[in-house]
């Protein structure tokens, strides 16, 4: 389906009405809002048809509370519409639509993907190092309480990505 952009901007012009506006001006911001439901959310080319930077967008959401809470509306307005299109296709039983919607929602059920990570031929991970105790203290600590904060914490210090375990393929099953 062709977006309101290559409507309006297909041969590089602009609306009519754009040119009394100033770039700025609330009047700008709310065709801004009616353009983006327009073009089903997708804010860059709501910015092409308003002729705005993407900046000019992202500092009218910093700047206007009631414009960013539109803009947001809309966005959800959009996701409530895949949801409900999802549903029927789960409804209508679909297997992936059926499978995604348990993967989503249902973890606590079991219905959750697992990662298998092993070393090289399927065997063990090899460690080439050791973690000082500190670290080790604190990656023990993230991984009962799966905290991300501390695994941050533990990468801040010298250790950098890859030098402490060597790992052969993944795979999902």
């Amino acid at each position: 389906m062709p977006m309101l952009s290559d409507t309006i901007n297909g041969n590089g012009g602009q609306v009519d009405i754009l040119r009394g506006l100033d770039r700025h001006s609330k009047d700008r911001r709310d065709l801004f809002v009616l353009v983006l439901e327009l073009e089903r959310g997708n804010v860059s080319n709501a910015c092409k048809v308003i002729g705005i930077q993407r900046g000019t967008y992202n500092q009218w959401c910093l700047d206007h509370n009631s414009f960013r809470e539109e803009c947001k509306d809309i966005q959800y307005a959009l996701l409530d519409m895949a949801e409900g299109k999802l549903l029927d296709n789960v409804e209508g039983g679909q297997q992936r639509a059926i499978e995604f919607y348990l993967e989503c929602q249902a973890k606590d059920r079991g219905y959750v993907k697992r990662r298998e990570v092993t070393g090289d031929g399927g065997g063990p991970i090899k460690v080439i190092g050791e973690l000082p105790a500190e670290q080790l203290r604190l990656l023990e600590a993230a991984a009962r309480q799966g905290a991300r904060e501390e695994v941050a914490l533990l990468h801040s210090g010298d250790i950098q990505e890859g030098e402490l375990i060597e790992m052969g393929d993944t795979g999902g099953s």
